[in-house]
């Protein structure tokens, strides 16, 4: 390699290369020295290992980044002719409707029992008038000093806080061994009347009532009772008691009730001149049934 005496000269190198296919002469010339040194030392490597040289060059080539594209100059947009205001709509008076004037309903077009009093009742308020047809069963001690059933039908006209019934009573046979295999069979009737405070914490009603009921208590004697005849005695007597109902809809109630009936007159029944069976002096009564309620 030599030297150029101008320093504005370029660089030169003479190689030979000897293989046993030959000499081989390269020139190689640069403008600076490391330049010809690079070119020298590829040309070498190249000659003793040509597939490793190509190896490394390869890697050398994938490792350094690729220069990223320069972007494109955007377009320049002209300017548009100016827009005018836009013209206003008008309404669509098609899709507009007229107010409907609502009828104006009064107490006089309203059906019978529909009046403002039925509008309470509607939500739920008992004030106004209201009737009630009932049926219970139970029984107790009395009239006479002996367990007794009793089957009741009943009528009743109520409001908020009051309550009055007309009811009735039927007596089931009874038969009563009363000493000496001598044997009564009784049974009766009785209607009444009572009037009722009703006071309803929540949903229930708890009715204390009073009244007074009339009627007859009949006696037979059974064999082997000879010459056995049978008889009545009147039954009036006034009764006292609390009772409990509830209503789970508004036409239909459930109850239980208790009362004391005190007979104003005692009585009974006698065989043979002697008294066998007398009115208890108080009895106690317990009837549970249903009631529907109108309107």
């Amino acid at each position: 390699m030599a030297a150029p005496p101008d320093p504005g000269a370029s660089w030169e190198v003479d190689l030979v290369l000897t293989s046993p296919l030959g000499e081989h002469d390269r020139r190689l010339e640069a403008e600076s020295c490391p330049v010809v040194v690079d070119a020298l030392a590829l040309l070498i490597a190249v000659a003793f290992d040509p597939v490793s040289a190509a190896n490394q060059i390869d890697a050398a080539r994938r490792a350094k980044p690729e220069p990223e594209p320069e972007p494109e100059p955007k377009p320049e947009l002209e300017p548009g002719p100016e827009r005018g205001p836009e013209p206003e709509l008008e309404p669509d008076r098609s899709l507009e409707t007229e107010p409907v004037a609502r009828p104006r309903v009064t107490a006089e077009d309203l059906p019978p029992w529909r009046s403002s009093s039925a509008d309470a009742r509607g939500r739920g308020d008992d004030a106004a008038l209201r009737a009630g047809l009932g049926a219970l069963a139970g029984g107790g001690y009395g009239p006479l000093a002996s367990g007794s059933a009793a089957l009741v039908p009943r009528f009743a006209l109520f409001g908020e806080g009051w309550r009055w019934e007309l009811r009735g009573a039927w007596l089931p046979p009874l038969v009563r061994d009363v000493g000496d295999d001598r044997r009564l069979r009784f049974d009766g009737w009785w209607l009444g009347t009572r009037g009722c405070w009703v006071p309803t914490p929540g949903p229930v009603e708890l009715p204390l009532c009073a009244g007074v009921e009339a009627g007859s208590i009949r006696g037979e004697a059974l064999a082997p009772v000879l010459n056995a005849r049978s008889g009545s005695q009147p039954w009036v007597a006034l009764e006292l008691g609390p009772g409990l109902s509830w209503s789970p809809r508004p036409r239909l109630a459930v109850g239980v009730e208790a009362s004391v009936p005190v007979p104003l007159a005692q009585a009974g029944f006698a065989l043979d001149g002697e008294p066998v069976l007398r009115y208890a002096p108080a009895g106690v009564r317990v009837l549970a049934g249903i009631e529907l309620r109108l309107p």
